[in-house]
């Protein structure tokens, strides 16, 4: 009869929205797990370019700091060289003028 031939067509063609509606359902899930997996996956991504920096960044403080200790030793011992110098200068000026005032007393008492 014409009435049960609309109510399978019916149940044929919900049957049908039911299945499209189960796909796209699917898909969804599908289209939400691949965006979780590529937002996990660039975190991890990130968090391995900031280990990285942080470990090249920690490198180049370790370099600055061995260049400014080595700087600073290098500098003591210019500083030492200098006042052994300037020490060495000042004792034979003091030895010349010692010299100098003998000879000049010595010359005085002559005369």
């Amino acid at each position: 009869s014409l009435e049960s031939l609309r109510l399978e067509l019916a149940a044929e063609h919900e049957k049908a929205l039911m299945q499209q509606a189960e796909a796209a359902r699917e898909a969804a899930e599908q289209a939400v797990a691949k965006h979780e997996a590529e937002m996990k996956q660039l975190r991890e991504d990130f968090q391995t370019q900031i280990t990285t920096v942080r470990e090249e960044l920690s490198a180049e403080h370790e370099a600055a700091l061995a260049l400014r200790d080595a700087a600073a030793e290098q500098l003591t011992k210019d500083h030492e060289l200098a006042l052994q110098e300037l020490k060495s200068a000042s004792e034979t000026a003091a030895g010349g003028l010692r010299a100098e005032l003998e000879a000049g007393f010595e010359q005085a008492l002559m005369e």
